[in-house]
């Protein structure tokens, strides 16, 4: 019986030790500190999540989504800001500024950039687009209940095509667990995609 029990706990120990290498490690011990150069990134949970949000009136929105024609030669500047729903930890509030420098791309590109009210995560379009130089994203996120989480686990990164999430090289990131604050300073964005806080 006690060799069924030990076979058993083996083949256990086994199974729950052989998931997915969906997400494959480089560097474990990255800080949340000024990033150089993209890494895949094992991560846990994906996107943080935001609240669920309760029906208030005016404090809820949908996705908060800014668009624009940019010319390349000149450059320009996309912002989204609002707030996302009321729950336990209170109103959630995002901030975020895509920056377009001048000569990103050639001729002229309708560019949007949408803050997802399900999480810490802001999507680019179209999806897909390359630049010639990189875009700079700042975004801040305030009022978040970031109790219980591992904050030297934080890291800004995209969502590749095979689920994948990489690493977006930084000038920073902010950390406040008592104001419920994630900022990202100078985030790199070198195409279209998904970005946002992972954990």
């Amino acid at each position: 019986m006690k060799k069924y029990f030990f076979l058993l706990v083996i083949a256990g120990l086994i199974l729950s030790g052989c998931s997915s290498d969906e997400n494959l490690l480089v560097d474990p011990n990255q800080t949340n500190s000024k990033v150089e150069k993209s890494q895949p990134l094992v991560i846990e949970t994906g996107f943080i999540q935001l609240p669920v949000m309760k029906q208030t009136g005016n404090n809820i929105t949908s996705d908060l989504t800014d668009a624009a024609l940019i010319y390349g030669n000149k450059g320009g500047e996309l912002e989204v800001e609002g707030k996302f729903g009321i729950s336990k930890s209170g109103v959630v509030e995002v901030h975020g500024t895509l920056d377009i420098p001048r000569g990103a791309f050639k001729g002229s590109k309708i560019l949007s950039m949408s803050a997802d009210k399900g999480s810490t995560s802001v999507t680019f379009g179209p999806s897909g687009s390359h630049f010639d130089k990189s875009l700079l994203l700042d975004l801040k996120y305030d009022g978040l209940n970031l109790d219980g989480v591992d904050i030297s686990k934080i890291q800004f990164a995209y969502l590749s095509s095979d689920g994948v999430y990489i690493i977006v090289p930084n000038d920073g990131i902010e950390i406040d667990v008592k104001e419920g604050k994630l900022e990202v300073h100078g985030a790199h964005i070198d195409h279209f995609s998904r970005f946002g806080f992972v954990r």
